[in-house]
């Protein structure tokens, strides 16, 4: 899993790396939450036989490759929760 894909290489290398371990690219499954469709054509486009599962396709990458609109610092609040924001810590639904 990766929270997201915007151009696909974290992907192709997460990928690569099982492959290395003589797990068969038809038994792997990679889940995201928001990913391009730069980022899923290249991943699919390179292995074909991986499944993908996915929440969200955004439709952009900006000049630093952030996924637009994206999670914003979704991941900063999560990891870091005392870290200060602009954006409100995210709420945990039960």
């Amino acid at each position: 899993m990766d929270a997201t894909i915007a151009t696909g290489a974290a992907a192709l290398m997460a990928v690569r790396v099982l492959l290395d371990h003589g797990v068969l690219e038809e038994n792997i499954v990679f889940v995201t939450i928001i990913a391009t469709p730069l980022g899923l054509n290249t991943l699919s486009y390179a292995f074909p036989k991986v499944k993908i599962i996915v929440s969200e396709v955004d439709p952009t990458v900006n000049s630093q490759f952030h996924i637009i609109p994206g999670i914003g610092e979704f991941i900063s609040h999560l990891l870091h929760p005392s870290t200060k924001s602009s954006l409100p810590p995210p709420t945990v639904v039960t």
